[in-house]
Parts: C-alpha cells; structure tokens; sequence
C-alpha cells in the first residue's frame, strides 16, 4: 500500500505541480515559462520511454534478478531529481507566482528539464515494477483484478492528497514527504520476493509433445 500511494504522489508531483512550479516561476520569463512546461512535458515522456529501455538491457545483462538494479536505479534518480528541483526552482513556487531566485541563483532551464527527464525514468521504473510484481504474485490467482483495483485505489487517493495539499505547502515541505515515500517504497521494493524469470527460449511443452508424438506416428509409415 505505501509503493501504491506514493506512485500517485509521485505522478501528482512529475506530472502536475513541478509544471505548475515552472510556470509560476517569473525568473525563466513570463512567456517562456509556459513554454518551458511543455517542454518538461516532452522530456517527462522521454524519461518513461527511457525507463522501458534500460530495464530490457537489465534483463539481457541478468536475466534473473533485474528487479532490485531497477529499483535501485530509480530511487536514486528520483532522489538526484528532487534535490536538483529543491535548490533550482523557489521555494514559494507551488503556493503561486514568484519572482525569487532557487538556492543557487537564478533558475537554469537545463536543470529543469534535466529533473523532468529524471522524474519520468524514475516514475517508468516504479510503475512497470508494480505492475510486473502484481502479475507475478496472481499469475495464477483470480485476485489479479482486485490487486489491480486497490493499486488503482491507493494511486488515486495519493494523487489527490498531493494535489490537494500542494498549494498550501512550500517546495522544501513537499519534497521532504517525496523523499520520505520515496525511501519507504524502496524498502518495501526490495523486502518483495523476486520470482525467477523463465528463460526467454522456453516453449511450451504441450506443443513439442504433439509435434513429436505426430513425427513418431508418421515415421513408421514411411
């Protein structure tokens, strides 16, 4: 329930209000900031597709416990991320328009793109992972569809708390609860059973014993 609650966190937080951040931040410029968002858009979208590709290399590098790299992978990016955002962006941006400067200066444009790629390759990683792990625990369980509704459930419950709460709360305060989830899912990740993943080359065995059995069949005849 914690991984399920903070993926809707974190798509609230990627999809939503770092755009929203952006937007009211005055130092990128009052035009060029909207802009800006559409391209954090892009890039969050090319961070998904990113996360899709690495985690086909993991498999091929090992083929039978890529998971916990992954995971791994995802909670640093996800934490390289949100401290790159804390010290770029206002701390009064998700509270409304702004013209202070981040921690370090005025805002950086490839620092905000950089933390929305990051952003959606982290968020990717979590999302194929939970879906995997449930297919996993109920390959052979009619509960599937219950475990697919509760994860529905606990995303959307997640997702509106963030965006419910996101326009009282200062950038530091929200970040601090990303983090704290953040970290509360990666243990629960890898505390999961990993399932072995069954050799790629595998075919079904039903379809050998008939075509061998006809072959056996047909061979005397001849």
């Amino acid at each position: 329930t914690v991984i399920f609650v903070y993926t809707g966190v974190n798509q609230s937080f990627a999809a939503g209000i770092y755009g929203a951040c952006i937007a009211n931040t005055l130092q990128f410029g009052d035009s060029f900031s909207k802009t800006l968002v559409g391209i954090c858009g892009i890039f969050l979208g090319l961070g998904e597709i990113s996360s899709g590709l690495v985690k086909v290399l993991l498999i091929r590098v090992d083929k039978q416990a890529p998971r916990t790299t992954a995971c791994l992978l995802a909670y640093l990016t996800f934490s390289l991320a949100q401290f790159l955002v804390l010290l770029n962006l206002p701390y009064d941006s998700p509270t409304g328009v702004t013209g202070r400067e981040g921690a370090i200066g005025p805002p950086s444009v490839c620092v905000a793109v950089l933390c929305a790629f990051l952003l959606g390759f982290s968020d990717g990683i979590y999302e194929s992972e939970l879906f995997d792990r449930i297919g996993q625990s109920y390959s052979n369980d009619d509960k599937v569809a219950s475990a697919v509704v509760v994860f529905s459930l606990c995303q959307g419950l997640g997702g509106m708390a963030t965006f419910a709460g996101a326009g009282y709360t200062k950038l530091p305060a929200l970040i601090s609860v990303l983090i704290a989830l953040n970290f509360l899912s990666i243990l629960v990740f890898l505390r999961l059973p990993i399932y072995p993943r069954p050799p790629p080359d595998m075919e079904p065995l039903g379809d050998d014993d008939g075509s061998d059995a006809a072959t056996a069949e047909s061979s005397p005849d001849e």
